[in-house]
């Protein structure tokens, strides 16, 4: 293991040397780097977020970040980091933005088939226990660890 790991090393200065001599040439290429990202002050961000007409939750999902983080951007508590500002600019510029989802009103959704309830006869991955029993059935009691009411030790006297 120490061996190639040296060997490696070796042969990386062996090559800097050669370049260094001219015997040898690198490959070189030029790239250009964005600009930083815009800065946005709280107002900016809350504007994004209510122009876009999305919630705080779900700007934060957006964002992968907590809706405590959206919140203190929004009051001004805290600063966004340089990746989140190029993501904020990202959704201000509208350069990354999803399709808009029409909203329906809850309970609108239909299935396709409806879902089986346990009490239809079917464990729907819940323990294997037995149901307790429902009632004084049969003439079986049915005991608790619950400890007695105060209340009967009053109502004697005790």
């Amino acid at each position: 293991m120490m061996g190639k790991f040296f060997d490696d090393i070796k042969e990386g200065l062996e090559e800097a040397i050669a370049f260094e001599q001219g015997k040898t040439t690198l490959r070189t290429r030029f790239v250009e780097l964005p600009q930083p990202p815009a800065k946005y002050t709280s107002r900016d961000i809350k504007k994004i977020r209510e122009e876009k007409d999305l919630s705080q939750s779900v700007f934060a999902l957006y964002l992968k970040v907590s809706v405590k983080t959206v919140r203190s951007w929004e009051s001004g508590e805290r600063v966004p980091s340089q990746c989140a500002l190029r993501l904020l600019e990202l959704i201000d510029k509208e350069i990354f933005m999803t399709k808009p989802v029409r909203k329906q009103p809850c309970g609108t959704l239909k299935r396709k088939t409806q879902p089986k309830l346990a009490s239809q006869g079917e464990n729907l991955g819940r323990s294997k226990r037995p149901n307790p029993p429902q009632g004084n059935k049969g003439g079986a009691e049915h005991k608790t660890n619950m400890r007695p009411s105060n209340k009967n030790k009053h109502q004697k006297g005790l």
